[in-house]
């Protein structure tokens, strides 16, 4: 009897001892994210094992909205989020102590993720013809607010002179077409479908986060962030690094395979599979390495726009994480 127990323990030892590494230590990462189509990355590297092959357990926050992820970040209880990099951009300028660790997703002059639309039936043909109207736009003092004022300012008219309405972005096409607003800021997939809607005549006023996006070249939309005092450990660093490397190899199998994004679409944001085909998701499936150049630009914008007081380097808010 003792003995069959002496081998039965022997062979649960060696058992263990053949398991893979990353069955016993999985480095702990608390993501937080917004319910939103990027999130299929994070969604697929969890369904797939992609993050476990890295040695990593992901917990995943959904928050409502870039300040709520703001807040989780401050205060500690997420490790590592993703939002637009203008919300970071500008807390960082009041101090908060965070910085962007991971390129999202990229706008280029020749790849526009951000535009201002208007009806032309009410006689809105250019950005000088919303002078005075209420425009709509996700939240102040964020990105959208950027675009609209940095365009109209380059269009020759006054921000000021503009009434800005906030409604999340599912809200903004229905208030353009009941004529609740007079223009309105979008992104995918809410500016396709303004496009094709049979209840205005869409026309674009504008396109690209800032009016010099063409002169200054690709700027980072959307970054991962983390705390300064997270990524002070070396060994945070080490897992930042595992994280984009997992992030990549899901941006890469679902850019590869587009069936893998519908049921993702389908499955966890409910939409009906035509619906689900149409989506578009742009996935950054080059370097996601945080280059300082990406977000210079947009600290600029920040500054000529009034959103934050002074310019300053894009490096105090970027901390490049190489990955293999």
């Amino acid at each position: 009897m003792l003995r069959r127990s002496y081998l039965k323990g022997a062979v649960l030892a060696l058992a263990a001892l053949t398991m893979p590494l990353n069955a016993h230590a999985l480095d702990r990462i608390k993501v937080a994210y917004m319910k939103i189509p990027p999130l299929a990355s994070v969604i697929h590297g969890l369904q797939s094992g992609i993050f476990e092959k890295n040695g990593l357990a992901v917990s995943l926050t959904v928050v409502n909205s870039g300040p709520d992820l703001m807040t989780a970040l401050a205060s500690r209880t997420v490790d590592v989020g993703m939002t637009a990099s203008a919300i970071v951009l500008i807390a960082r300028a009041k101090g908060l102590p965070l910085k962007a660790i991971g390129t999202a997703d990229v706008e280029k002059a020749n790849d526009i993720r951000n535009w201002i639309v208007a009806n032309s039936k009410e006689g809105i043909k250019s950005l000088k013809d919303i002078e005075g109207k209420v425009v709509g736009i996700v939240d102040k003092n964020g990105p959208a607010d950027l675009m609209v004022r940095d365009h109209l300012m380059a269009a020759g008219v006054d921000p000021n002179s503009v009434k800005f309405v906030a409604l999340p972005f599912p809200q903004l096409g229905p208030a353009l077409e009941v004529g609740n607003v007079s223009a309105v800021h979008v992104t995918e997939p809410f500016h396709t479908q303004l496009m094709n809607s049979d209840k205005i005549d869409a026309v674009e006023l504008a396109g690209g986060l800032t009016a010099t996006l063409a002169e200054d070249g690709p700027i980072s939309l959307g970054g991962w962030f983390a705390h300064d005092e997270w990524l002070a450990d070396p060994k945070n660093k080490e897992i930042a690094a595992r994280f984009l490397k997992s992030i990549l190899q899901s941006n890469r199998e679902l850019d590869a395979d587009r069936s893998l994004v519908n049921a993702i679409f389908e499955k966890d944001f409910g939409m009906p599979p035509p619906v689900a085909e149409r989506v578009p998701l742009p996935l950054n499936t080059g370097s996601l390495v945080a280059e300082p150049s990406m977000y210079q630009s947009q600290i600029k914008a920040l500054v000529r726009t009034g959103i934050i007081a002074e310019e300053y380097p894009a490096e105090d808010a970027v901390e490049p994480i190489e990955y293999e």
